[in-house]
Formats: C-alpha cells, structure tokens, sequence
C-alpha cells in the first residue's frame, strides 16, 4: 500500500481489511453472466403478475407513464425513478419506482452470498486506485437492475398521495410489483438549472421536475 500514509492509503486499507476486493468470484460472474443472457423484464413480470394474482394481489405495467431518474454525473446503478400527477382538485399521486434487485440476486446464490458478504457499496476516495467496490456485480447493478432510459425494468412501485396541502394519505397508498420504462435521466446540475430558471438545462420532461420540486416545497412547509 506504500510507507506514507495518505488519505487514499488508507481508503484501500479500510476497504481490504473489512473484505471488500475490486473483483469478482468467478461463480459470481458465471451467475450475472447467465442473468444477463436470459434477462426478459416483460416476459418475468407477465409471469409474476399471474402468480401474484392467483395469491389476491396485483401488479401494473406502468411502461406508458413518465418515469424519470435525477443522479449525479456517471451513475450506473440508477436504484430510483420517480413520476408525479397532478390531480384536478389540487391533489398529487407520487409513484416511486425502487429497482427490483432482488429479482436478479437470489437467496443462497453466490451472488446473494458475496453481496451479504460486504453488505453494501463502498465508494472510496482513492479515485486513481479501486474507486468503488460494488456490493452486486456491474452485469446486474448497472444493466439488469438499474432503472436505464428507455429500457423495461421491473421495480416494486410505492404510489403515495397527497392532498393539495401536501399531507399524506396513508389510506389511499399501496406498494406492488411493477414493470416501468424510463423517459428521461437527468442529473442533479440539470434539474438545479431548470429550477433556478437557466437555459440550456436539457431536461425534457419540466412539467415531472416541477410538480416534484411544488410538492417537495409543500412537504417541507410542514417540518
């Protein structure tokens, strides 16, 4: 690691001592590989939704509404995506898409064991080293599971309404099993941009950006 000790030293050392690697077991790139090849979202979700329906629940395809993504610059695994509605009598309706990594990472696989092995992502400082030591292999966290642009993904939905005050309608929120497509991805510069007024902020869908910067303002009225 070297003699002097420096800040991106002692990332790496960090990182090695409590068993983060920057490689993958080759059982645990066998098994994203096979995931990758024989990946279909909406054939599974088609599958999934009739087995959930024989128990008395439900799942939507939800492919037609416009979804969104805000992250930082370069991010691959996009875990969230978010769209909004605006109801005639002032109301909101917030669906939250949560990427559906357990789908991809099942119990008593290596991937499932090399993932409870580390616990989560580590993201280091030492950027001209190992920068990130990711908890599920890249196949999965930034392809299959990661809520990409234009792509059907599978993702459990937390649909949430508020009133036009924007308090919290427990009684009128669910959380299901869903099939989304994403319509825009966009940084947080670019939404900053687009609500401070400035041009050139390339975000496509405003109208997703603003109700959720109104109806965050109306949330935040009340802490």
């Amino acid at each position: 690691l070297g003699s002097d000790i420096t800040p991106e030293i002692a990332a790496r050392e960090i990182a090695l001592r409590h068993g983060a690697r920057g490689y993958f077991d080759a059982d645990v790139i066998r098994e994203a590989e096979g995931q990758g090849r024989a990946d279909d979202p909406a054939r599974d979700f088609e599958r999934m939704q009739r087995a959930i329906a024989r128990r008395g629940g439900h799942a939507e395809d939800l492919r037609g509404l416009a979804f969104i993504t805000i992250d930082p610059p370069g991010a691959g695994d996009l875990d969230d995506a978010f769209t909004i509605q605006k109801h005639a009598d002032g109301s909101y309706t917030w669906l939250l898409a949560t990427s559906d990594v357990a789908h991809y990472i099942r119990p008593g696989g290596a991937a499932a064991r090399a993932a409870a092995r580390l616990g989560n992502t580590f993201y280091s400082i030492d950027k001209d080293g190992v920068p990130e030591f990711p908890m599920n292999h890249p196949v999965v966290s930034k392809n299959l599971a990661s809520l990409l642009e234009g792509k059907d993904s599978l993702a459990m939905i937390t649909r949430m309404h508020f009133d036009k005050d924007g308090n919290f309608q427990l009684d009128k929120s669910e959380v299901f099993l869903g099939l989304v497509n994403v319509k825009g991805r966009y940084t947080y510069d670019q939404v900053a941009r687009l609500a401070s007024g400035k041009p050139g902020h390339g975000v496509r869908h405003a109208s997703q950006a603003a109700l959720a910067w109104e109806l965050a303002q109306k949330l935040t009225a009340q802490d």
